[in-house]
């Protein structure tokens, strides 16, 4: 069975890192590109790879992530999207 190819874009590091270690761990999946931005989507389209999912980050700081969502739509209708949005993190001790 082949591995579904994943595509993470989030632009803070520590999320990504911690999606991507996640998933490593998965043997049915395999990262191929990570990236802060859509440059990953930009240089995989260019080698005729397309990831059957992308992690894709709502709140992208350098581009629009509605825009990028569209974009890849129109690419690879084949790809699936799955949107990230994290609004922060609250840590309570009790």
């Amino acid at each position: 069975m082949e591995k579904i190819r994943v595509l993470l874009i989030e632009d803070n590091r520590l999320l990504r890192e911690g999606i991507a270690a996640m998933l490593e761990r998965e043997p049915d999946f395999e990262i191929i590109a990570r990236s802060e931005d859509g440059d990953a989507r930009q240089k995989l389209k260019s080698k005729n790879k397309n990831p059957d999912i992308v992690l894709l980050d709502l709140g992208l700081r350098k581009q629009n992530s509605l825009l990028l969502m569209e974009s890849i739509n129109s690419d690879c209708r084949e790809t699936k999207i799955i949107n990230l949005f994290f609004i922060g993190l609250c840590v309570r001790f009790f």
